[in-house]
């Protein structure tokens, strides 16, 4: 058997292989890896230059979000070399060769995935606990967040792990002739997936719960919610997702089906890096109108949204109910994302 001239996945009744010019959504992947990482570099560009530049501050989670941002530029960059390879076309379409190759890739990847999320949700729930509870250790919520936290790298550190040895031995992952085993990867799919949902829900439920308790003007409220209310698309992107990973276990043609689920995990992401960022955008802006605006990061007495301290920034007045909305959600926050299954190379 020639690998270079044998599919990796034997056509339907009456389809032929097509090596040369096949079918492919690699242009539709590409276009939206395109928009999602202008979405996040014009975002983290407006974070930083405002932090670093305008308020004279920048700090650790300003590091975690420039490291998310990298790290996913490596990701969606891996992403489009596997489509070179194959991926976005029908398995049958694919040689045995360019099918390992797409493996291979695929699984660093998945590696990667995790620390870029992990990163990325760190900055969003650093800057919820910096907003709303700033100097309130003891508050139920400060609490929850940082379980939130401590789930997430937890549950990051062990998919990470999983995936570098996700098969024993490892060039088992791109060449599963090999001898030898591999973890259930749609199993690892569906889990990790409705584990994200859950840990999208809580997350972007907390800070929405905590503005929703502000003694604040209602349109103020309102314009306050608004920037983490984008959160919102991320569980929507999440869910999709969840979606289209269920139906992947209904296929053996992965290489196709891959693509909806590709393109969610970008948006989902891109989604999570904008909630980082656009509590800075109204200071920035203020600063390119040259007048104070009222912004998390812009301390102004006339500003119900007040910086107190040199790094965080405290909400006027936090009712005595606070976050006790969110108390009875003890979510471990263990979010996963997008993960390549095998394609079957029979």
């Amino acid at each position: 058997m020639d690998p270079n001239n044998t599919p990796s996945l034997a056509p339907p009744p009456g389809i032929e292989p097509n090596f040369s010019n096949p079918v492919t959504l690699q242009s539709k992947v590409i276009a939206v890896a395109a928009v999602t990482l202008f979405l996040c570099t014009v975002g983290i560009s407006a974070r930083i230059y405002t932090r670093a530049v305008i308020l004279k501050q920048f700090d650790h989670t300003d590091c975690s979000v420039l490291l998310a941002e990298a790290l996913f530029t490596a990701f969606m960059a891996l992403t489009i070399v596997t489509g070179q390879h194959g991926q976005g076309r029908h398995q049958w379409d694919i040689t045995v060769t360019n099918g390992s190759k797409i493996l291979r890739y695929s699984n660093i990847s998945q590696v990667i995935y995790s620390p870029t999320m992990f990163f990325a949700k760190y900055a969003v729930l650093r800057q919820i606990e910096l907003i709303f509870l700033k100097h309130r250790p003891r508050h139920v919520a400060y609490k929850v967040i940082w379980a939130l936290i401590w789930a997430n790298l937890v549950f990051y550190t062990a998919m990470m792990i999983s995936f570098i040895l996700g098969c024993v031995p490892r060039e088992k992952i791109w060449h599963p002739q090999v001898p030898g085993r591999c973890i259930n990867n749609t199993l690892a799919l569906l889990f990790t997936s409705t584990i994200n949902v859950i840990s999208d829900l809580t997350i972007f439920i907390v800070p929405l719960a905590g503005v929703w308790t502000l003694q604040l003007p209602s349109t103020k409220k309102l314009g306050a919610m608004a920037i983490f209310a984008v959160g919102i698309f991320a569980v929507v992107s999440s869910i999709v997702r969840l979606y289209y990973t269920a139906k992947l276990t209904q296929t053996r043609d992965y290489s196709w089906a891959i693509v909806p689920t590709t393109c969610w995990v970008f948006a989902e992401f891109t989604t999570v890096i904008l909630v980082a960022c656009f509590p800075s955008f109204p200071r920035l802006f203020a600063h390119l109108r040259n007048r104070d605006g009222e912004s998390p990061y812009c301390p102004s007495h006339n500003n119900p949204i007040a910086r107190e301290g040199s790094h965080a920034i405290q909400l006027q007045r936090i009712g005595s109910k606070g976050f006790s909305s969110t108390a009875g959600l003890g979510v471990h926050a263990a979010s996963f994302e997008r993960t390549f299954t095998e394609s079957s190379n029979d």
